[in-house]
């Protein structure tokens, strides 16, 4: 972000790749988006700007669209590779058919196909902690964080596998509700599913694979990444 300051000499081009990344921007004083300030370096110099990115931010591509700045498309990867088969699969469907379970029927079937053949499968989610909040089904109470205002996510904590509520903010920790603050009733559900509950299931259903799970709570240790990947 910073070296688009560099004090470069005959300067003739900058390219900026991957620029939908928000580090791009600085939010410590001065405030600056390393995109603009390369823009406005071209233009005073006649160099040429290249914003590069498989999936543009919305502000880059609506200009291009808009004219302000040349788009060029390339719809076919390098050496003639095909795209990723992709399958979208809508969980209301898989519900009404008799799949309780967070995962559909066709990822069950693929990680299936992907273990008896010995090979490896990375499943992303970008929800830690075990449940995404909690609330009342009595009368739709959510536990929010008192300092942030956030929802809480529901967490196991350690080898015990202690539940707690916690703020991915500021870290506020509670124990876990068994009666609604406002309604005074005991019918607390937790919504959504989080990387721990992803690492639980599959640890049942496939007791004979490793399951290694990578997030900000596995990872907060020296050489965390380094380890997991090992």
């Amino acid at each position: 972000r910073s070296a688009v300051f560099a004090p470069v000499e005959n300067l003739r081009i900058i390219i900026i790749d991957e620029e939908h990344e928000p580090s791009y921007y600085s939010e410590i004083t001065p405030k600056y988006s390393a995109a603009e300030v390369a823009l406005r370096r071209v233009k005073l110099c006649g160099a040429k700007l290249v914003l590069g990115s498989a999936t543009p931010s919305l502000t880059t591509y609506y200009r291009a669209k808009r004219g302000r700045y040349i788009l060029l498309e390339m719809p076919n990867r390098i050496n003639g590779v095909p795209m990723p088969k992709v399958d979208v699969v809508d969980m209301r469907e898989e519900f009404l058919s008799g799949n309780n379970s967070i995962f559909s029927g066709l990822m069950i079937k693929r990680l299936k196909e992907c273990l008896e053949k010995h090979e490896q499968a990375i499943l992303f989610l970008n929800r830690r902690g075990y449940s995404s909040h909690a609330e009342c089904r009595a009368c739709g109470f959510v536990f929010t964080c008192p300092n942030c205002s956030v929802s809480l996510t529901h967490h196991k904590l350690g080898r015990t596998g202690q539940s707690m509520m916690v703020c991915h903010y500021c870290g506020y920790r509670e124990p876990i509700p068994t009666v609604c603050p406002a309604c005074k009733k005991e019918h607390i559900s937790f919504v959504g599913s989080g990387t721990q509950l992803v690492e639980e299931t599959l640890a049942k259903w496939y007791p004979k694979a490793r399951v290694l799970r990578m997030d900000a709570d596995t990872t907060g240790g020296k050489n965390g990444h380094e380890r997991i990947l090992t």
